[in-house]
């Protein structure tokens, strides 16, 4: 009897248990399924919690009863509850404890807090459960006695019945037995040949619905975008025999090592290559994708988004040092990545454009077209370099023109092979000659071509 006193407070510790461990549930569906509608999440922890404890009730059931040692059952399930409530109180108190920490225990603490909340998560409902079969334990004398008293009543309604066929039924045999008979005549017609067969041309039948194709078979219509101004840069070599060789692959190799700087002091989207003779402005060109320098992020503003069991701890106090140090880390590591993959495509760059201006090929032509180039280039590209001695010679006749004024044209000044100086005419006289046909182009010597060259003359303009 005294133990029949505890079972009115542990089914109150049942409901609160349950009622603890609801939002518990709540907070680790959310974390686990981010889009869900908060009232799907409720109920959701709710099934969950309630499954849990009813599992570990029917497994306490089946596996500790015994009908004839109640007392010993009780207890058994009292301290199985006891042991799941201490795994709960060791993680409520290390959840309580996180609130207040601070240095090197945080990064401990980091991984310990998600496994407490989820262990005092799991630990509250198998407490209630085990509470749960305790409480069932207890009830199990009244809810028998009940069951001894509704068996006796009926063994009683039994036995009258039997007294009543003892007593009466020789009186009321004969009635019984004409009344069976004469429902047997009845009934005979109906279940002869044909008597329930339906009648003749009635035939059930079934409305078919065609369904209709959906004749609006529009998609959304495509989206387009403005075209964007993209900057054009072209870079030209002179091969005709007029240049000395080793003097180009030197000024070549100059420009090659500043590509990159060249691209990026000018905003080049995309880079043409080629080299020309007197076919001018009819030369191939190879287009190269000129690769973006990833934008400047200052990671000591970074932010650390959280995900999976960090979003318990993100917003406490002592965590936000932790989460900001792993946020920059981040950064820096984004950063560099981004860094790498820049460093190879700007070695894939370099690769291409060297084995463009520079083939293992003889030089050709018969002449050199550079103002029929000029002429071509200057109304398709914005910045232009040539790489020539500047020696024209396919055409007599060169207007003078000016540069459009979102036009570059720099002119890699070689010097010619010591047949040509027999003309008399000076590097100075080549530049000074061109400078004049074309108003707006700037003359540059190999010696010259540095990093910074580009950036000093992208900012300075003509």
């Amino acid at each position: 009897m005294k133990m029949m006193r505890l079972h009115g407070p542990l089914f109150f510790l049942v409901i609160v248990l349950f009622s603890a461990d609801v939002p518990i549930q709540c907070a680790l569906n959310s974390i686990a399924f981010p889009n869900l509608h908060w009232v799907a999440l409720i109920i959701i922890a709710m099934l969950v919690a309630a499954g849990i404890g009813a599992v570990v009730e029917v497994s306490a059931f089946a596996l500790l009863f015994d009908p004839y040692r109640l007392l010993r059952t009780f207890r058994l399930c009292l301290t199985c509850a006891g042991l799941a409530g201490i795994f709960a109180a060791v993680s409520g108190t290390m959840l309580l404890f996180s609130r207040t920490a601070g240095g090197n225990i945080v990064d401990f603490l980091v991984q310990a807090v998600p496994i407490a909340f989820w262990t005092l998560g799991e630990s509250l409902p198998i407490a209630a459960g085990f509470l749960s079969a305790a409480v069932w334990t207890l009830g199990y004398p009244k809810r028998r006695d009940r069951q001894i008293k509704k068996l006796k009543s009926r063994l009683s309604e039994l036995g009258r019945f039997l007294d009543w066929l003892e007593n009466d039924i020789q009186k009321h045999a004969s009635k019984v037995v004409t009344m069976v008979l004469a429902c047997c005549l009845l009934a005979a017609p109906a279940f002869s040949q044909g008597g329930v067969a339906p009648p003749s041309g009635a035939t059930s039948g079934s409305a078919t619905a065609k369904a209709q194709p959906n004749s609006d078979t529009r998609g959304p219509g495509a989206l387009t975008t403005p075209a964007r101004d993209k900057i054009r840069c072209l870079v030209a070599s002179d091969m005709t025999d007029s240049v000395d060789p080793e003097y180009r692959r030197l000024a070549v190799a100059r420009f090659i090592r500043t590509v990159y700087q060249f691209i990026t002091a000018f905003q080049c989207a995309g880079l043409s290559a080629t080299t020309f003779a007197d076919e001018g402005p009819y030369s191939p060109l190879t287009e190269i994708e000129a690769p973006l320098r990833p934008a400047a992020e200052d990671c000591s503003k970074a932010t650390f988004t959280a995900n999976g069991m960090d979003k318990i701890t993100q917003n406490i106090s002592g965590f936000q040092t932790y989460y900001r140090k792993r946020a920059e880390e981040a950064c820096q590591v984004a950063t560099q990545s981004r860094l790498a993959d820049l460093d190879l495509k700007t070695q894939e760059l370099t690769k291409r454009v060297a084995a463009v201006l520079n083939p293992d090929l003889p030089t050709r032509g018969q002449c050199t077209a550079i103002y029929g180039l000029i002429s071509w280039a200057v109304r398709r590209n914005n910045v232009i370099i040539l790489i020539s001695d500047g020696l024209e010679t396919c055409e007599q006749v060169r207007p003078a023109f000016q540069l459009p004024s979102d036009s570059r044209l720099f002119l890699i000044l070689l010097p010619s092979r010591s047949l040509m100086h027999k003309n008399g005419r000076s590097a100075l006289q080549i530049a000074t000659g061109w400078e004049t046909i074309v108003r707006g182009l700037k003359v540059v010597m190999p010696t010259d071509v540095t990093p910074d060259l580009w950036s000093d003359l992208a900012s300075t303009g003509r």
